[in-house]
């Protein structure tokens, strides 16, 4: 599903966002996609957060979006998922 939020700029203008759910994304992720925190990440999982990341701009979760457990997430192996928002870069 995509949306599309509009948001005054500093010139006064108005400036369009697109932004986007995406479904099953590692819970273990949203601290440091949110905000920026490591604690307990392996390298590996840092590199595959920074590479799906680098499109998006993460805005928050998604309300009861929570999945007890994935097969299939975004990335990495199976674990606990939830739906976020993202505003998706140019």
């Amino acid at each position: 599903m995509n949306i599309l939020l509009w948001y005054k700029n500093l010139n006064g203008g108005f400036e369009m966002i697109k932004t986007k759910v995406i479904e099953n994304f590692p819970e273990y992720a949203v601290n440091y996609a949110y905000y920026g925190e490591n604690n307990g990440l392996m390298d590996n999982d840092i590199k595959a957060i920074n590479e799906f990341m680098k499109n998006y701009v993460f805005f928050g979760i998604v309300e009861n979006s929570e999945n007890g457990f994935c097969k299939y997430p975004v990335f990495g192996l199976s674990c606990r998922t939830v739906d976020i928002l993202v505003g998706v870069k140019n």
